[in-house]
Parts: structure tokens; C-alpha cells; sequence
């Protein structure tokens, strides 16, 4: 017997960006730039969807990384606990890792779900800290709508990271 197939339409990709700042272990009063830009294929439609989401995507670190590979998995956290799990690898010289959790909270329902503070590791230990968050405003429906379409998100003029600005 054959496994069963969905033959559902796929919805598509969804792409998100969470811009901010970063602090290199190294360096801690220099504040930069960071940017961590993440794709996530969606279940097929009328389909239950699974917990946890393949993610890829980019780290730019402004001074330091330009556009390292980044893997890993979303996990979604049901019940009493409600939230999303993120853990990624970033594959560099030397590989490191980001692993971080976003729950809701009633006293500020946009904010703990669209900013995060993070630590950068390596084998060595702490490289550094980010500071990012998901602008709601400019960011939500040009990546809703990523979703819908199965396109990568626009790109939009940001302040994050210097190297990846273009001057007109």
C-alpha cells in the first residue's frame, strides 16, 4: 500500500524578517546592525499542519557576517504554554547557533510575540547578543502575503545592514 498524498494546493512560502541590533561578545559597547531574514515552507491547505517547520534563511551581522546560511526548525508549542521555538544553526566560520522562544503575554500581546533578545554561540561560548523584533507595521502584510502567493517577500528599504544599502 501505498503512503497517502496530498494533493491539496500548497500555500506557499512564508518569509519574515526580524531586524534590530547586535552586541559582539568582543566589542560589547559597539552596537550594529543585525538582520535575520527566515523562509518556512507551509503544509499543503485543509491539512491538519505540523508542529514543527523546516526554516532557512540569512544572518547578517553588520561588521561581521554578510549573509550566512542559516537552517533549523519553528516549533510550535500548543496548550497552556502557547508559543513558537526557534532553533538554528548558522553555518559559518565557526558554525554557530541561535535557539530562542516567543510566548504571548496578556500585558503585552504584540511586543513578547514580535521582539527578542538572543545569545549567539559557538563551541567557544557567547558571541555576542541580538536585540530584534518584527516590525508589524511596514513587515506584516507584505509577508502575509507571501504566504498566499508562495513567492519570497518584497524587500524593503531598511536601515539594517549598512553593506546591504543602496544608495540611489
Amino acid at each position: 500500500m501505498s503512503p497517502a498524498v496530498s494533493t491539496a494546493p500548497r500555500r506557499g512560502l512564508l518569509t519574515w524578517t526580524l531586524r534590530g541590533t547586535w552586541l559582539a561578545s568582543r566589542a560589547p559597547d559597539v552596537v550594529r546592525p543585525a538582520e535575520l531574514v527566515l523562509t518556512a515552507s507551509l503544509p499543503p491547505r485543509g491539512t491538519a499542519g505540523p508542529r514543527h517547520l523546516a526554516l532557512h534563511g540569512q544572518l547578517h551581522l553588520d561588521g561581521w557576517l554578510n549573509a550566512a546560511p542559516v537552517t533549523g526548525q519553528l516549533s510550535l508549542v500548543p496548550g497552556l504554554r502557547l508559543g513558537v521555538r526557534y532553533d538554528l544553526d548558522v553555518l559559518s566560520t565557526p558554525p554557530m547557533r541561535l535557539a530562542f522562544s516567543l510566548s504571548p503575554r496578556l500585558d503585552q500581546p504584540i511586543d513578547s510575540v514580535t521582539r527578542l533578545c538572543t545569545t549567539l554561540t559557538s563551541d567557544d561560548g557567547a558571541v555576542g547578543v541580538l536585540h530584534l523584533r518584527f516590525d508589524v507595521r511596514r513587515d506584516l502584510a507584505p509577508h502575509l502575503l507571501t504566504a498566499l502567493r508562495g513567492r519570497k517577500a518584497p524587500s524593503s528599504p531598511g536601515t539594517i545592514p549598512s553593506s546591504r544599502r543602496t544608495n540611489p
